[in-house]
């Protein structure tokens, strides 16, 4: 079931109305095709045209496949279970587990162009091809963004188990897998308060790979190779984090990570030192 709520806005400078829609689903199909509609309005203008809310319950995406190809590049898109282009996914409360996106693991979850997603959870998704990872969410580019997510039992054959790119804000990054780097988050310009805890990667960085850090829990994260909790940090550094409890060969808390400001580290393992 839609429900459609559209509001008009005027932009003086050029005389013109555009209408800003926000529409409520609480089943698959019409997320779907609401989302379908949305990204192509949106990306035909470049700008968002609407906010899709979802109403609690579970939503078993496994047997959706979308493609979506934004107008001002000329990536398409690769294939997800959903696609957002410039459209923002919002769960109607507050409280991220009310909503929730389930797959069966048989492809990513969403693929993202400049989307916005807020309260709801990501889970059990996996990208099974390409070293361009995230089992739960891969962004295309930095106007992408997560906030006050869950992102939980997610794969992925190449980097990122759970999330490749897009920032993220007082999100949990959990319970994921990475077959390369990076078993929570691989490469984002932004991870700013919530948790990366209890992933795991064979190469290395087991919470995150190649991001900048401000504010996170970082706890219980192994990988075979260096850097338990993080390997490799962006040129902003890693700040005002708490590093423990994770597993690594080398590097038990962090590996090659060389801007550490005011971050507490404890308690982390590393079976052949540092």
């Amino acid at each position: 079931m839609v429900s459609r709520t559209v509001f008009f806005s005027v932009i003086a400078s050029i005389s013109a109305v555009f209408a800003a829609e926000t529409v409520t689903v609480d089943d698959v199909v019409s997320l779907t095709n609401e989302l379908d509609r949305l990204n192509r309005l949106s990306s035909a203008a470049k700008k968002s045209q609407g906010t899709i809310i979802l109403k609690k319950g579970v939503y078993d995406v496994s047997d959706c496949r979308m493609l979506c190809d934004s107008a001002d590049t000329k990536y398409l898109m690769s294939t997800s279970h959903l696609a957002v282009a410039y459209v923002t996914l919002k769960g109607e409360t507050d409280d991220p587990r009310d909503v929730v996106l389930f797959g069966d693991r048989s492809e990513r979850i969403m693929y993202m162009f400049m989307g916005k997603i807020h309260n709801l959870t990501i889970s059990n998704g996996c990208r099974t091809a390409g070293s361009v990872g995230g089992g739960g969410v891969c962004a295309r580019n930095e106007g992408s963004s997560l906030s006050n997510v869950v992102v939980t039992c997610c794969q992925s054959k190449g980097n990122g188990g759970g999330v490749y790119y897009p920032f993220l804000y007082d999100c949990i990054v959990e319970r994921c897998h990475s077959d390369g780097n990076g078993g929570g988050i691989y490469y984002s310009r932004g991870v700013f308060g919530g948790e990366i805890r209890g992933n795991t990667a064979k190469g290395g960085g087991g919470g995150a790979t190649s991001a900048r850090l401000s504010g996170v829990r970082i706890a219980e994260n192994m990988t075979e190779g260096n850097g338990g909790g993080v390997k490799w940090e962006l040129k902003d550094g890693i700040t005002n984090c708490v590093i423990v409890g994770n597993t690594a060969k080398l590097g038990g808390g962090l590996a090659s990570a060389t801007k550490v400001y005011d971050c507490i580290i404890s308690n982390n393992v590393a079976i052949d030192g540092g």
